[in-house]
C-alpha cells in the first residue's frame, strides 16, 4: 500500500521503519543495532523538521547517564564508564487507525551485566485538524536483586533535540502553566512543553504532554541553551534516584501546522488523559 492510500501507514526498510500520516511522511525509527535505536526523523507536514539529530543521528532517543554508574548514552563526552542498550526484538504494527512499533531491550553493562529489561512502544496517528501525534510508552524493569541508581545527570530517559528555529527569538517556547522562555521552563514542572517556530517559510509547532498518571505528573522539564529537551521524572521528583520495581511513563508529542493557541494544546492534554492506554508489560 502507497502511503497516499491510507491516512496511516507504515513501511518497513532495511534498518528503519517510517511512519506516514496523510500521504506524508511523519517519523522514521531507526531499528539496525549498528547504531543507537531511536527516532532519526520527525516532520510536520511536507517535510519540515521539528527536531534536529544528535552526534548519533538521533532526534528523539531513549538513553541516559550515570545509571548505577554508567553511561548509556551515546555521548562521548562522559566521566562514566559506557554501557549499552541492546534490542532484543523489534515488532512493527499496521493498523487502520494507527500504526506503530514494538521494541523490547537490555540495558547491559560494560561488564556484561544486564540491568535492566526495557520495553519500548511508540503509536503514530493523526491528530485533531492539522495535527500529528506521536505516542511514546516505556516500561523499565530492573533484572537485578538490588536497586538500580539513577544518579545525576545532564538530562533524563527521554530526549528530544529541538530544531533551531523553534530557539531563536522569533521562536517561542513554553509551557502549560503559562511560563515563556527557557528559564521560565528549565527545572520547572508542567503537564506539557511547547514550541512554535517558522521552519520554510512555514509556521509550525509542537508540544510534548506528560500523562496525568505518569509518577510525579506534572514532571519537572530540563531544557538545555543547545535545544535538548527532556521530561525529567527521576532528576529531580523525589523518586529515590533509585529502581527497585517497574516503572512506566507515558507521552504524546503532538505535531501541529500554524500557530496554535495556549487552549488549543490544553484540550489535546485533556484528549490524551482520557483515551485508552496501552499497556506494557
Amino acid at each position: 500500500m502507497l502511503p497516499e492510500e491510507s491516512p496511516v501507514t507504515l513501511i518497513a526498510r532495511p534498518g528503519h521503519v517510517e511512519f506516514w500520516i496523510y500521504g506524508g511522511l511523519f517519523a522514521v525509527y531507526r531499528t539496525s543495532s549498528a547504531a543507537p535505536c531511536g527516532f532519526t526523523a520527525i516532520y510536520a507536514k511536507d517535510r519540515r523538521p521539528v527536531l534536529k539529530p544528535n552526534e548519533a543521528g538521533i532526534v528523539l532517543g531513549i538513553a541516559r547517564e550515570n545509571v548505577d554508574g554508567f553511561d548509556f548514552t551515546p555521548s562521548a563526552n562522559t566521566s562514566h564508564s559506557k554501557g549499552t542498550i541492546v534490542p532484543l526484538s523489534t515488532m512493527a504494527r499496521r493498523g487502520p487507525c494507527s500504526v506503530g512499533l514494538r521494541q523490547d531491550n537490555l540495558w547491559v553493562t560494560p561488564h556484561g551485566e544486564p540491568i535492566i529489561a526495557e520495553t519500548r512502544i511508540f503509536r503514530a496517528l493523526p491528530g485533531p485538524g492539522p495535527s500529528r501525534i506521536l505516542d511514546i510508552f516505556l516500561n523499565l524493569r530492573p533484572c537485578t536483586s538490588h536497586e538500580i541508581v539513577f544518579g545525576s545527570a545532564p538530562h533524563d530517559l527521554l530526549q528530544l533535540y529541538v530544531a533551531e528555529p523553534f530557539l531563536r527569538e522569533t521562536g517561542l517556547v513554553r509551557n502549560s502553566r503559562g511560563a515563556v522562555g527557557l528559564d521560565q521552563i528549565h527545572r520547572r514542572s508542567a503537564a506539557w512543553c511547547g514550541f512554535v517556530g517558522v521552519i520554510q517559510k512555514e509556521t509550525v509547532g509542537f508540544a510534548m504532554m506528560d500523562h496525568p498518571q505518569n509518577p510525579f505528573f506534572p514532571t519537572d522539564w530540563n531544557l538545555s541553551a543547545d535545544g535538548t529537551l527532556s521530561p525529567s521524572p527521576l532528576l529531580w521528583s523525589g523518586f529515590a534516584q533509585n529502581l527497585a520495581k517497574a516503572i512506566s511513563l507515558r507521552y504524546r508529542l503532538i505535531v501541529h501546522d500554524g500557530y496554535v493557541d495556549f487552549g488549543w494544546t490544553g484540550a489535546r492534554l485533556r484528549d490524551f488523559a482520557k483515551e485508552h492506554l496501552l499497556g506494557v508489560p
